[in-house]
């Protein structure tokens, strides 16, 4: 059986400013939603067959404003690009943080960590459009 991710769920702080982050960020569009819902607006966004289900929660904490097991989160998730010098150029465009001072050189793969507007962590990753091999 053949498995990929499907989608990831997240709560969010502002629903329009992380719909208006990952569409600069990664080109992801509105694909279903009621951003307007007035007790959780919630959207699903998508480019190719990655989705991003999400729904505001204003009174969620980000990691920074939270004391230690006040806070549920994702560590981070990976999204893999397939064009290194398309990511270089929505960084410099979009003024996107790239922490940990830089990109990560692994064995396969270059990794660039990045965060949203409510704090969730991704991974972006780039194997010069080969699948990633993993040693044991």
């Amino acid at each position: 059986m053949d498995l990929k991710l499907d989608h990831i769920n997240l709560t969010v702080k502002n629903i329009s400013e992380s719909m208006e982050w990952y569409k600069k960020a990664f080109g992801f569009e509105i694909l279903e939603g009621n951003v307007q819902h007035p007790d959780e607006p919630w959207a699903i966004i998508g480019k190719n067959d990655s989705m991003i289900c999400m729904y505001e929660d204003k009174k969620l904490k980000l990691a920074s404003e939270a004391g230690e097991g006040e806070f549920h989160r994702i560590y981070h998730f990976g999204i893999r690009i397939s064009d290194k010098s398309k990511w270089d150029e929505n960084v410099r465009k979009n003024g996107i943080q790239v922490m940990y001072g830089g990109a990560h050189q692994y064995p396969n793969s270059v990794s660039w960590y990045v965060v949203d507007p409510s704090g969730h962590e991704i991974e972006v990753s780039y194997s010069g459009g080969e699948a990633l091999k993993f040693g044991r």
